[in-house]
């Protein structure tokens, strides 16, 4: 899809406040953008139909929306909603997790690396940071009992690294975008 199909298909998925009581990941109105794709990985002939698949989470209900979006007839054909399914996180998600952990009493590991690999500068936000996020799911993945909400909540591990820098191992840590807490895998 081009960027301006992205656009047009967001838009389109978003219309006429189809999505009451939705809330993106820092708790404002509305869903959190995930991603959109093509519904159809052909490309359409002259005359058929472009679909386009537009992918939200809802933390005010804590589900996947997924919109079928017409690109041809400008609306929307399909909402199907799911309970316990965590595509990978978003670049907002990512950073909202990284913030989380940062100011977490967990993070005190991530915060001291930091500051041992920077020469002294003190680890105050995400940019700070390469961030790649990935979905944790107890569903799908064993895990502690205290983690036994990630399937339900959105929850999301991190692989941190310093800019320009070294690698710090945050793998063992999980944090809840649902009730912003942070947990560790094990004890």
């Amino acid at each position: 899809m081009t960027e301006a199909e992205v656009d047009r298909a967001r838009s389109l998925a978003l219309g006429g406040n189809s999505m009451p009581g939705a809330r993106s990941v820092t708790g404002r109105p509305g869903p959190e953008y995930l991603d959109a794709d093509l519904a159809d990985s052909a490309v359409p002939t002259r005359g058929e139909v472009r679909r386009a698949e537009v992918l939200f989470y809802d933390y005010g209900s804590d589900k996947l929306v997924k919109r079928t979006v017409n690109l041809t007839a400008g609306k929307v054909e399909r909402t199907d909603t799911a309970a316990g399914v965590q595509p990978p996180p978003s670049p907002e998600e990512t950073d909202r997790a990284a913030g989380l952990l940062i100011k977490s009493a967990l993070g005190a590991g991530l915060r001291e690396d930091f500051k041992a690999a920077t020469r002294g500068t003190e680890l105050t936000s995400a940019s700070q940071l390469t961030l790649q996020g990935i979905s944790y799911n107890t569903a799908v993945q064993s895990g502690p009992a205290a983690l036994a909400d990630c399937g339900t909540h959105r929850c999301v591990r991190l692989f941190t690294q310093v800019k320009g820098g070294p690698w710090i191992d945050t793998t063992n840590l999980v944090i809840d975008l649902s009730d912003s807490t942070v947990r560790r895998i094990h004890a």
